[in-house]
């Protein structure tokens, strides 16, 4: 009793019909879903190491630096709903949609948090502001994605110093960095890892790596607290 045992290869998660990419646990609403066992679960997600699940009393997130956001409970919903109310960068602070369009700002739960999601996907209105932000703060030659799925990258062969983003969901500020916002798409072109949408906006996993995320569905919370994954 009380000792930590490791299940070095397991298969765990929940799903029909799953093609395509491999290796990835998504967390969702329902009663065959990994989230909705436990009712406090926390993860890492990390770039080269194996990512790490905790959960019941192993899965509370404290200490320094943890925000936290209400869960959006929506009927008939399978994913988990954030609301999301701007992203700032460096000074300037860009709602989520248009406030010519949408005066009152933000709705509750516009934007899923999803662990499966490579890019973060964006309305157009916010995607096309952050986009000519980061652009004006960054001194480097930008080229077209060789893969043609992103819009802006730069001729880089190592990492690239950024602006500072803030992802400003309601009650939770998540400050970005470059692993969390540029992703190498060759051996020397790096892109902004966000792309606009027309559908609902998703949160990604990319985003994601070097946070202690926790699910408490009890207090239908997900908080943040921006650790060194590979240290911890």
């Amino acid at each position: 009793m009380g000792k930590k045992i490791s299940f070095p290869i397991v298969a765990i998660g929940c799903g029909h019909e799953n093609g395509g990419v491999t290796n990835i646990v998504q967390f969702r609403v329902g009663p065959a879903c990994l989230a909705n066992l436990p009712a406090l679960l926390v993860y890492l997600l990390l770039t080269s190491n194996s990512s790490r699940l905790h959960f019941g009393a192993n899965a509370v997130v404290s200490g320094k630096g943890v925000v936290s956001t209400p869960i959006v409970p929506k009927s008939g919903e399978t994913f988990y709903y954030l609301t999301l109310e701007r992203i700032s960068v460096g000074n300037q602070r860009f709602n989520i949609y248009d406030p010519s369009i949408r005066p009152n700002g933000s709705q509750e739960g516009n934007i899923i948090i999803d662990s499966g999601t490579t890019l973060t996907l964006l309305p157009s209105y916010l995607y096309n502001n952050l986009e000519k932000a980061i652009a004006s703060g960054i001194e480097l030659r930008r080229i077209k994605d060789p893969q043609g799925l992103l819009n802006l990258c730069y001729y880089s062969l190592k990492d690239i110093q950024v602006p500072d983003i803030m992802v400003n969901f309601k009650g939770a500020d998540v400050k970005l960095n470059t692993l969390n916002t540029f992703v190498r798409t060759s051996v020397n072109v790096l892109c902004f890892a966000f792309a606009p949408v027309n559908d609902t906006p998703i949160y990604d996993d990319l985003a994601q790596v070097n946070f202690l995320i926790g699910y408490d569905l009890n207090m239908k919370t997900v908080s943040f607290k921006p650790i060194d994954c590979n240290k911890s």
